[in-house]
């Protein structure tokens, strides 16, 4: 099961290093691997609780920001055709700065 959250992650996070994976490694829970001989050990207990901390802080950063992607790009694209909107009704051209100075 840890195999196929990881998967997610990496997709999710469109990233496939060996370096990200390895974090997902060092990251997991120990009841979580099926063979411990192969975790590496490079880091104590209290680094792997830290990291494991920032990496949940993270996902859900993450998560935030994709629910409310399509939100604010909607919003974006609203107040851009607004603003338009509002220079034509005021006569505003909008004219590249070259072209109301007369040059060519």
């Amino acid at each position: 099961m840890r195999q196929l959250e990881c998967v997610e992650l990496m997709s999710s996070a469109n990233n496939f290093t060996l370096n990200y994976a390895r974090a997902l490694l060092l990251a997991s829970p120990e009841q979580m691997l099926v063979d411990e001989k192969r975790k590496p050990k490079a880091m104590s207990h209290e680094q792997l609780s830290k990291m494991g901390r920032e990496m949940s802080s993270i996902q859900d950063q993450y998560k935030m920001a994709e629910e409310t992607y399509g939100e604010d790009v909607l919003n974006l694209g609203a107040s851009e055709g607004l603003h338009q909107q509002a220079g034509r009704q005021r006569g505003d051209r909008s004219l590249p700065a070259h072209q109301s100075r007369g040059d060519p």
